[in-house]
Parts: C-alpha cells; structure tokens; sequence
C-alpha cells in the first residue's frame, strides 16, 4: 500500500494570524489552539496504549459478561495475536481484515495489529454481498484476515483463497502476571491505524484511510467529554461503524474500563439493563437510538454521566425532555464523518436547554478547523450558508486505491501555512449562528442517513438502472410513521415480470450493502418528467407520498383488526385477533396500507431499528415477549402471534395503543416548521438531503 507519504498538517497558535489574513475579513474562522507539547501528529495510538496499560496494569480493561481482563492481561493477549501475525509475514503499514464479532480476543486481535505496526480494516460481513466483498479483497490488495468461526462459516471460501487467515478463537490469553516486551515498530502520527467503508458513488464502498494521530486527535486534550481512568465506556458500535473509535480508543487510552455489549442485536431492556449492571458511565447513541430509549425507556440514561448522541438530525423535543429528566447528564450532539474521525464539532446541551429552533452542531473540537465555504472554496460571511469544510489533525489520508475520488474531497487547505495541510469538504451545508455555533442544514448532494449509515441515492440509481427489467428508476427519501428514514424505489418495467420486488431487492442486495437496499418499491408505466424534460423529483415525492403513506394512515389497522371480539373487549384475546393487531402494527412502523398475516417483516423494508421499536411496543402489550433475538424467528404477523398467544396474557388494546402512538407522532410533526397541511398529518417526509 503507497501512501506517498502523504502529511496533513494542523493548525496552532502561530496560523492565526495568517488565517485572518488569508480569509474573507468578514468571515468567522473557528481555531482551536494548543500548546507545542500537545500536538498529535507525532503521536501513535500504540505509545499511548502502551503507556495506559503499564500504569493501569491491574485495573480492569475489558468486561464482557462475567469475564474481566486487566490492562497487563490485555497487553500480553494483544501481542500474542502480534507474534502470530509477524510469523505469517505481516510488515509495518500492511491492511488485515477483521471480520470477528465483539469480543475479548477481537480487540486483543486489533491491539495486535496497531503492536505489528498493520492497519486493521473491520468489515460487516453480512452488509455486503460476495461480489462486493470480493472487490473490496482486491482493490485493497488484502493479505490477512483475522476472522472469527461464525464468520469463517458464511463467507464465500474464494474471500480466503491466497490469504493468510488467523483464527481469533484460535489464540488464548496467556497466563502469567508480567507484561510483555516488544520489539520497537516503525511507525509514526501519520503511519495508517484502520480503514473503515462508506457508501460510494459508484456503488463501490469508499475506505477511509484514518492514521494515528487522528484518533490521538480524537481523545487526547479534549473537553467535549472527560476522558479518564474513572470512566466505563460501553462498546456496542459495530466495529465497522466509526463510532466505535471513540468507544474502543476513548477507553483504552486513558485507562479506563470498557464494556463489550453482547454479540447480536440488543433491546432497549437489554441495553437499560446491562448499563445499570456494569455501572457504564458514557455512551454514545445514533440520532435514531437515542429517540428510541428517549421515548420507551428514558431510565435506561439514569446511571449515565456523560451521554453523546449524533449521526443524523436530533430532535430537540427529546433532548429537552432528558435534560429535565436528567439535569448533571453531560448531553453533548456530536457531528463529523468518518473521513475528519468521528467528530468534527460537538454541542454541550446547556442545563436550561429549550427546544427552540434545530439542535446546533457546536463548535470545533480541539485540534480541528472548521469553514463554511461557497463554490470556490472561499470563506462566507457569518450568517451566510455555505459547504462545512473541515481542518486539522483529523482529517484522514484519503480513500483507500481511489486518488480520483480523494482528490473530490480532499483539498489543500490554504487557510493553512503548514506545509501539506489538507481540507476534507464534507458535502454538508452548515451556517454560522450570530453566537457562533454552527448549524447543519442538510446535504448539498444526494447523500442520505439510514439507520446511521452513508447511502448514495445516485449509487442505488445506477444499480437498478443496470438492471434488464428496468426502462427507468429514481429513489426518494421518506420519513415513516415510526420516524426513520427509508429509501422508495420508483421503478418503470421494460415489460411485467413476476415478484418484480423480490427480484430487484436481490439485484441491488448484490450489488451495494444491505443498508442501501430500499425499503419500499412503486412501480409505474413511466417517471413523471417536468417541463425541461427532466426527471420531476418533486411530482415523484408526491406520488409515493400518496401511495405509500397517505394510504397507511387512512388504513392503520386492517379492518379485521377493527373487528372487536367480546373476548378481546374482556382482556383476552385469540390468536386470530393478536394477528389482527400485529399486522396493523407492522404496517404503521414500516409506512405500509397494510400488512399481511405471512408477510416478512424485513423483506417489507423493516431494519434491526424498527425491530427494537416494535419490541418495546410488544413489551408493553404483553406480559412476557420473546426476546429480541427470538423475534428474528417469528418474521411474520401470523408466526408471531402464535407465539405471544402461547401462554401469553394480553395487557391491553394494541390497537387503542397504537392509534394513540400516531396521534401523539401527528401532533409532534404538525409543530414543526414548514409542517403542511396538505400532506398527511402522521407522516413527516425527508427530502433526499435527509433533513426535515
């Protein structure tokens, strides 16, 4: 892998006044300085490490159920994966793939690779199809593997073919109190530590490439939080998912104890209860999980200290509400993409929040720049919107093998007198607020947010319009009932072809990620064209609106379900009538007219989101429901209400329930501004840049 030695410079006290002078004189420049010795871009991850786990030696560095492991326990674990890999030939700089399940040895696994001076690259195997996987295996020129059994069994055995593969359950923590000495490993502040995909334009995953000193960036000398020995994170991110950067490296670094969630999906009782059980003490959320918990179980933030959220817009409603709840939580909404390592600005939620206008974004944290830019790159004035550019140690070496998407995004930085120094433009329009925090305002491209993950509407554009079935297709964004964002194909046929949904949700499942296949499909003779004979976006939204969403409000049970029995009115019900009342309430999470009794909740679009929100809400109508991975069993309304019924004591009227959930969602979005009447009141729609 050639980085040509790529250097990305940042910014201290002595660029300012070359800032000033370089910026429009009218502009805002945000510059957060620190002190020479505070400077990141020589430092590594691995000297920290290892500076944390020889004085926090005996302290508990990982928990994962009733197991614990001390820091000198974690360090020896992690270089016996390092002696493992060395043996198999691995150099300084080298990528290995991980494709392991949270775990213990999983981050003894990744501490191995950072000891051998590698760059790890987790992957989400079941996010992609083999053909992805296997452009992903040859674009990166990928030669190691550390793979766990679950994921040794479903691969496609070509993923391995020519590779060397270290089994993670295959090495033990060894016994012994003295920590190891390892051998010295050529490797600096911009040496690569870990590649971590986003959605590409093409359909191709983008990897970022982040190095050592953004991630010592991200946790050292910061206040947008506290990072230190007296904290417990909890690690349930996926490991492919930047957010865990934060949770891995924010704990490890800094001595503290860090909690692996359990492998598999967890709900919202599961998290609630295993906060309160390991004591963690901070937490980070997506947008779309944390008005989850804020809705069904706000206790769950009870034993927290420190509490950040972000990932898509917050609403503001929830944030009050948990700051009254809750007035010494530390709340902080955190923005940034992965390519400016995880956060690029951060607001602290003030003690007397009130939910007036959007949740601003903040301010750059230390060690970071940020600008908002016009067309040519020049700084706006304050109060002006423009394009977030953002600067300083953060900012990543560029995306993995693809120069010529690198140099869209990552641009000099000439606000900068370092030598090197580079901007990476988001795509994200933001404003400068007159007290000097920024405000997000949406995308300036055709990116959107799905259950926390980047998707190109163009990229799933193209993968239908590949297809033989398809004269036409577009993709818009809508915002279900539920409040989740979910992708709608339109779609025009060459010619009628049998289960065309089925077959095209297969096509782009092949082609793209899990995430970017859409949710809902309307098929029409032809896409609306405007007066300049270009695709109508607006007439489209429009369209599915009326047929996807007008339609499930004015139909939010079926009518069976309105059908009240003398034995359900008496506080029972049969198993026909449970159906009934699933199947109404499927079809206001997933936005549909109607479901039916043997439709398959997650061919119908329904995410691991959704499922944890329908859970809560069964909690609540049953006695005892199965747990969240036992529902994966039961995809259907029918196979499910066979098994609430077993046994089962029914709690109330789903279906009284249920309405009121709308009716309060209904009064929730008709407050919003730029809320119109003309479009159904339960239903707030996103525009494709994924805001409100």
């Amino acid at each position: 892998m050639n980085l040509d030695a790529l250097t990305i410079g940042w910014y201290d006290a002595s660029d300012k006044e070359n800032l000033r002078e370089r910026a429009c004189p009218s502009a805002s420049i945000s510059v957060l300085t620190a002190a020479p010795g505070d400077l990141p871009w020589n430092g590594t991850v691995l000297e920290l490490f290892s500076q944390s786990a020889h004085r926090f030696s005996g302290s508990v560095a990982l928990a994962y159920a009733e197991q614990s492991i001390t820091y000198g326990e974690l360090w020896n674990f992690a270089d016996a994966f390092r002696g493992r890999l060395v043996t198999q030939g691995i150099q300084p700089g080298d990528l290995v793939g991980v494709v392991a399940g949270r775990s213990p040895a999983t981050i003894a696994a990744i501490l191995g690779i950072v000891m051998a001076g590698g760059c790890y690259m987790p992957i989400e195997i079941e996010e992609f199809s083999a053909a992805v996987l296997g452009q992903i295996r040859e674009s990166s020129g990928l030669r190691f593997w550390i793979a766990d059994a679950k994921f040794r069994q479903i691969a496609d055995p070509a993923l391995w073919e020519g590779c060397s593969v270290l089994a993670v359950d295959e090495v033990a923590c060894p016994e012994g109190a003295e920590m190891a000495q390892i051998p010295a490993v050529e490797i600096c502040g911009e040496s690569p530590l870990y590649v971590m995909f986003t959605s590409g334009s093409t359909g191709l995953p983008k990897g970022v490439l982040v190095p050592h000193r953004a991630v010592v960036r991200l946790v050292v000398g910061q206040q947008f939080i506290e990072f230190a020995p007296t904290h417990t994170f909890l690690l349930h991110s996926p490991l492919s998912f930047d957010a865990s950067t934060l949770e891995f490296w924010g704990s490890l670094l800094h001595g503290s104890r860090l909690v692996l969630a359990p492998a598999g999906q967890l709900g919202l009782d599961d998290y609630t209860q295993l906060i309160r059980k390991q004591g963690v003490t901070t937490l980070w959320l997506t947008a779309a999980m944390f008005h989850l918990a804020a809705e069904h179980t706000p206790g769950m933030f009870a034993p927290l200290r420190q509490l950040l959220f972000g990932g898509d817009v917050i609403s503001p409603r929830h944030v009050e509400r948990m700051r009254n709840l809750y007035p010494a939580l530390r709340m902080v909404n955190g923005y940034g993409p992965t390519e400016n390592t995880t956060f690029t600005c951060c607001y602290q939620v003030p003690s007397d929040y009130r939910a007036e206008g959007s949740l601003p974004i903040g301010l750059p944290i230390t060690h970071t720049t940020v600008h908002i830019l016009d067309a040519e790159h020049a700084s706006v004035a304050p109060g002006q919107s423009g394009e977030l550019a953002a600067g300083g140690a953060g900012v990543a070496l560029g995306y993995l093998g693809r120069p010529d998407a690198t140099g869209e995004r990552f641009i000099p930085d000439t606000f900068s007198s370092r030598r090197g120094a580079m901007l990476y433009l988001t795509g994200d329009r933001a404003v400068e607020r007159p007290d000097g925090t920024i405000e997000f305002l949406g995308r300036m491209d055709r990116q959107v947010k799905i259950a926390g993950h980047r998707v190109e509407l163009a990229a799933v554009e193209n993968a239908l319009s590949e297809s033989p079935w398809v004269v036409s297709a577009a993709v818009v964004v809508l915002t279900v009932p539920s409040g989740e964002k979910q992708l709608v194909a339109c779609v025009a046929l060459a010619s009628p072809i049998e289960n065309a949904e089925l077959a095209l949700r297969a096509w782009v499942q092949a082609r793209l990620s899990r995430t970017s296949t859409p949710q809902h499909w309307v098929f029409l003779e032809k896409l609306p064209i405007n007066a300049n004979g270009k695709l109508d976006r607006v007439a489209l939204q429009n369209i599915c609106e009326a047929r996807l969403l007008v339609s499930a409000l004015g139909n939010p049970v079926s009518a069976a379900a309105k059908d009240e029995s003398s034995a359900a009115s008496a506080g029972a019900a049969d198993e026909n009538h449970i159906t009934n009342r699933l199947q109404g309430m499927w079809a206001m999470l997933l936005g549909r007219a109607s479901v039916g009794a043997d439709e398959n909740f997650f061919d119908l679009g329904g995410t691991s989101l959704l499922l944890i929100e329908m859970h809560a809400r069964l909690k609540a109508q049953f006695a005892s429901t199965p747990s969240l991975v036992e529902m994966f069993e039961f995809p259907t309304p029918r196979r499910l209400a066979q098994r609430l019924f077993q046994g089962q004591q029914w709690k109330g009227d789903m279906a009284t329930a249920d309405h009121r959930g709308q009716r309060q969602r209904a009064a929730m979005l008709a407050r919003r501004p730029g809320f119109s009447a003309m479009k159904t009141p339960a239903v707030g729609s996103a525009r494709e840049d994924g805001t409100r």
